[in-house]
């Protein structure tokens, strides 16, 4: 991802509230990010698609969902 996009992408993420930037007013700038409490409600959500992932990654379980992705439904 270029440097930019993922500014842009930190920056949109903080704008919903979902993370909170702490400036460090040194040198050299010191940035460090972290979860909002907004942002920790999705942990559940985001560990269900991890969870989802590894079971995709089983070939025995990807085979059962490749003629559903394949037929569109």
């Amino acid at each position: 991802m270029l440097c930019y996009k993922f500014k842009q992408l930190l920056k949109e993420l903080q704008e919903d509230g979902l993370i909170i930037r702490h400036d460090y007013q040194e040198k050299p700038p010191r940035v460090e990010y972290e979860l909002s409490e907004r942002g920790k409600t999705l942990i559940p959500v985001l560990k269900a698609m991890f969870d989802w992932g590894v079971q995709m990654d089983n070939p025995a379980m990807r085979q059962t969902w490749d003629p559903v992705i394949t037929n569109g439904q």
